[in-house]
């Protein structure tokens, strides 16, 4: 994937408006800048790319481990969305439609290869000492790393949704074209798996 001359500037719009909830005023302001962008307001699609970016960019990075190749799907994630606005359906929210689009961006990336690299980016560190910091941050790679190497797709997007971007089930599911109980089994089934390689260190439910 090549980045076009009408691509949005990336680098230049990348800070991150507080964290939306269904219910919460960031969520119905998302939805009132999506209708406002279906109506061909450039500067509310730009206000929900500055929101979103950040998110979408390290989702698809912990699925491709490359940078570039992250960039450019979030680029084709932000320019499909522009294209179809007028699709979105603001019974819900809009993240979920923005990261069930990454999702499927991201899918043919994780089916042709998979990543080998161990970088993880944007994790809080809650350790007191430099030691302690350096060792969760260790352990965090590992448990990621061993994410990608053990998980399919769907438990991978799943855990990464609701550990890191702190998604609610029944969001995950929409985003994941699942069920509810669904996506309950997919982290149950993940969390299994982890378990097994980390038995020392297990994840908390």
């Amino acid at each position: 994937m090549s980045t076009a001359s009408t691509a949005m500037p990336i680098k230049d719009l990348s800070k991150e408006r507080p964290g939306a909830t269904v219910e919460g005023g960031e969520e119905a302001s998302d939805r009132q800048l999506a209708a406002k962008a279906a109506n061909g307001c450039l500067s509310s699609m730009e206000n929900l790319f500055q929101t979103y970016h950040t998110k979408i960019y390290r989702f698809l990075f912990a699925k491709t481990q490359i940078r570039e190749e992250a960039e450019d799907l979030t680029q084709d994630t932000f320019l499909t969305a522009c294209r179809k606005i007028h699709q979105y359906n603001p019974r819900y929210a809009f993240s979920t439609w923005l990261f069930t689009i990454a999702q499927r961006q991201a899918t043919s990336a994780w089916r042709k290869k998979r990543p080998t690299t161990s970088e993880f980016p944007d994790l809080q560190d809650i350790s007191s000492t430099p030691e302690q910091q350096a060792q969760a941050s260790e352990d965090k790679e590992n448990i990621w790393k061993t994410a990608r190497e053990i998980l399919n797709t769907n438990q991978y997007s799943a855990i990464w949704l609701h550990y890191v971007e702190d998604m609610p089930v029944a969001e995950i599911a929409k985003t994941l074209n699942k069920t509810t109980p669904g996506v309950k089994l997919l982290l149950f089934r993940a969390r299994k798996k982890l378990q097994t390689s980390f038995t020392s260190q297990p994840l908390k439910a």
